[in-house]
């Protein structure tokens, strides 16, 4: 099985078709990297844009918990904006038979997606870290 990727699916194309760009001429091949560039760019620009929403929604998340813990108080409703991010988080494999007896226990597996939702206001830590 291939290795997991995170890139999208135009991002995959333009990968594929600057690699298999041999036997076209280098005007071509200039063509097809300035639009791989825009691309990069404009995703760019909208994973920026992702990370000032959550980072914002961050400290309005904490300054509505602080304000809560200062008046020991418990969270009451309050117009707020949160950032939720959801995914298919992972595949995990098990095996079909539990009570099967040897390798044949390894041999049949299932596949059963794991969904995974996070609330980004929340969240204490930076990824990378």
């Amino acid at each position: 099985m291939k290795p997991a990727t995170d890139l999208c699916l135009k991002c995959q194309k333009h990968v594929e078709n600057i690699t298999k760009s041999g036997n076209i001429t280098e005007e071509e091949k200039q063509i097809k990297l300035e639009n791989y560039q825009k691309h990069l760019e404009k995703v760019k620009c909208q994973r920026d844009h992702y990370r000032e929403q959550c980072e914002r929604t961050k400290l309005e998340f904490d300054q509505f918990s602080d304000a809560n813990k200062k008046r020991g108080q418990r969270s009451k409703a309050t117009d707020a904006t949160v950032h939720y991010s959801f995914d298919y988080s992972q595949q995990v494999f098990y095996p079909q038979q539990a009570q099967a007896v040897g390798p044949m226990y390894f041999k049949t597996p299932r596949k059963c997606q794991c969904f995974g939702v996070c609330c980004e206001s929340s969240v204490r830590w930076k990824r990378g870290q």
